[in-house]
């Protein structure tokens, strides 16, 4: 992406509004050579750890699970009860890659225990994906690796790690719950982990740079445009982005409806995030043009033209909260 840098400066408060021409918080976006800013993280809610659950039964429908937040200082006890267990060995580089190094256990006799990450943030960027659910069968204890992605080439290095977010959830998975209750939760968690304890946490913070294009920005969301170009690899063009999520729940952004200097484009974009998060994404389109007419650069993009649009949850029957017309024109 030209032209694009990110500067660190000290630590300051994360806001959720942006001044446009000054700075955007939480993130960072894709770039040649970037650097970053961080600022103290917003508080936690106090460890709790959930006494023992109640088992299904066929005469009952299930329980509701409810959220529960934890706190973990380099390494502890995430959640134990008499049916299951998660303990956090390490967070940090192992095998020259930022990992968590998690063991999970199931306590029962009798069931099969699900674990699964739903998604991760560091330093408030977030990461959707942190891999393969885990289901053990009944006394079953396993160790494993979750990995964090690689934040250096946005100016945020394994050193700077300071602030965890990893949401997690424990499913009964035996066949005959599964089939009766569907996929009956037995805890969700909100995992904060502080790699070099609470008091260093921070939250990383974008700066608008020279060249950024600011395409939305509203009391709900803010998207940034820091490039655009061919795909590497494939038949493809894409946009680079930072995307805000300024609220306090769960939205998607969307995008349809995109032309290509006049010539409508195979494509389709949703990219979900959880409260107060950031994320930096790539919006891909598709060539509407033939082999023989494909475009070698971005100097060949005379336009480009979509909807932009902000949703409330992860439905696309979502409410819409913000829609803008977006043409980008070199």
């Amino acid at each position: 992406m030209g032209g694009l840098s990110l500067k660190r400066s000290p630590l300051k408060p994360a806001l959720f509004a942006l001044p446009l021409m000054l700075s955007v918080f939480c993130t960072a976006c894709s770039s040649s050579s970037p650097s970053g800013t961080a600022s103290p993280a917003s508080e936690a809610a106090s460890t709790q750890l959930p006494s023992a659950e109640t088992d299904p039964t066929p005469e009952s429908a299930p329980a509701v699970s409810l959220e529960t937040e934890v706190e973990v200082e380099g390494d502890g006890v995430i959640v134990d009860t008499k049916d299951y267990s998660v303990k956090l060995l390490k967070v940090g580089v192992i095998d020259y890659r930022y990992r968590l190094q998690i063991v999970l256990e199931n306590k029962t006799a009798d069931k099969d225990i699900k674990f699964e990450p739903l998604y991760a943030a560091v330093n408030g960027v977030h990461q959707s994906t942190m891999g393969t659910s885990t289901t053990l069968s009944p006394g079953e204890t396993k160790e494993e690796l979750r990995d964090l992605f690689d934040l250096e080439k946005y100016g945020l290095p394994y050193t700077e790690y300071t602030n965890i977010l990893l949401k997690m959830r424990i499913s009964d998975a035996s066949p005959y719950t599964y089939s009766t209750y569907g996929n009956y939760t037995l805890w969700t968690g909100m995992v904060h982990i502080y790699p070099l304890g609470k008091e260093k946490a921070a939250n990383y913070v974008y700066q608008l740079q020279e060249g950024d294009r600011v395409l939305m920005d509203n009391d709900t969301a803010t998207v940034i445009c820091t490039g655009y170009e061919p795909h590497e690899f494939m038949d493809q063009y894409q946009i680079h982005l930072v995307l805000i999520n300024k609220t306090d729940r769960l939205i998607t952004f969307t995008s349809d409806d995109l032309t290509f200097n006049g010539h409508k484009a195979r494509f389709g974009y949703r990219r979900p995030i959880p409260a107060g998060l950031t994320a930096f994404d790539d919006m891909e389109w598709i060539s509407p043009f033939p082999p023989e007419q494909k475009f070698a650069s971005t100097e060949a993009m005379e336009s480009l033209h979509f909807t932009l649009k902000v949703q409330e949850g992860e439905l696309s029957s979502g409410e819409v909260l913000a829609q803008e017309e977006v043409t980008i024109t070199p």
